[in-house]
């Protein structure tokens, strides 16, 4: 492969690589959308419906966070698939406005991209 066509291979390899997190950014916008509308109508159902959807929801933060906790080990970096990054990504995005592990997730997941590679992400809302 001469170095123009590796150049275009990485290039298109980058941006699969942005649509997918994109794409994994806005499901996360949905799911947290989801579960702010599931909240409101629990608490104008009832107050013991409220309680019982808060508790649910801090059962599924903890899980959410023992996963979200994985990118922050850099020895993780070494074995993640583009797979298991795109899918942490969307779980540390779908958390980030009710956890600080999962902001510290998403960071750490938007500067390893860039780092490793080459793939800025920041602005993800362009999908």
């Amino acid at each position: 492969m001469s170095d123009d066509e590796l150049g275009s291979a990485s290039r298109e390899v980058g941006m699969v690589f942005r649509v997918g997190m994109q794409l994994a950014s806005r499901f996360a916008e949905q799911s947290a959308r989801r579960r702010e509308q599931q909240s409101r109508e629990a608490e104008q159902h009832s107050n013991q419906a409220a309680r019982e959807y808060s508790e649910r929801l801090r059962t599924e933060r903890i899980a959410a966070e023992t996963q979200l906790r994985r990118p922050l080990d850099p020895q993780w970096w070494d074995r993640a698939t583009p797979h298991d990054i795109t899918t942490v990504y969307e779980q540390a995005k779908a958390w980030e406005s009710e956890s600080e592990i999962a902001t510290q997730a998403a960071a750490t997941v938007r500067s390893e991209v860039r780092r490793r590679y080459g793939v800025d992400i920041t602005d993800d809302r362009g999908a």
